[in-house]
């Protein structure tokens, strides 16, 4: 939740495009409105350069909505896998991107710290925040299931192969489904914590 209000999860692109157009024309979106509204993106085993890209052309569908608040945010959460440049790879992508479709309009692109801003006609703000989860969510999942079930993978160390146990001896239900309910055992994790931190700010 943010400012009191509820947030969403959008499963299909469509879908969150037409809460975009919407929102854009000033209009609540239904009960409950939110102020979050949540697209997880599972690239599979798409390279990191696709998802940058897939990334970058919600900034294309953003842009109106922009123009209505002026200020859009978008947090964008992703494994570190071993890298630490994901602002610069993504800021290349994003310039490409944006422009290529867009190519009428004035667009400037500015990188800060952990976050770039796509700036429409000089005044219209998209910006992407960029939050690194440690490794990975998948490893940071598998450290936390051999420390509770430590007599049924005693005697596994591989990511996969612990997660796939789990869901089918103790939860009984897919992955997708595991990653989304297992989140509050990382409750008392920094990283989780700044996480919730950067979401409610």
């Amino acid at each position: 939740k943010r400012l009191g209000k509820p947030s969403r999860i959008v499963g299909e692109f469509t879908k969150l495009q037409e809460i975009i157009r919407t929102l854009s024309k000033g209009k609540p979106i239904g009960y409950p409105n939110p102020k979050v509204v949540i697209h997880p993106i599972n690239p599979s085993k798409k390279s990191k350069d696709y998802l940058y890209r897939l990334i970058a052309r919600s900034a294309i569908h953003l842009r109106g909505l922009s123009e209505y608040l002026r200020v859009v945010k978008v947090l964008v959460i992703l494994d570190e896998n071993g890298e630490k440049e994901h602002v610069s790879r993504f800021i290349k992508v994003a310039e490409s991107e944006v422009k290529k479709r867009l190519h009428n309009l004035s667009i400037e692109v500015q990188a800060m710290r952990n976050s770039i801003c796509i700036i429409f006609g000089g005044k219209y703000v998209v910006e992407y925040e960029f939050f690194v989860v440690p490794n990975s969510y998948e490893i940071q999942l598998f450290k936390k299931f051999k420390e509770l079930y430590k007599n049924e993978l005693k005697d596994v160390n591989e990511e996969d192969l612990a997660i796939n146990i789990i869901c089918s001896k103790n939860f009984k239900c897919d992955k997708e489904k595991l990653y989304r309910s297992a989140v509050e055992l990382f409750k008392n994790d920094d990283w989780f914590n700044e996480l919730v931190e950067l979401i409610k700010s």
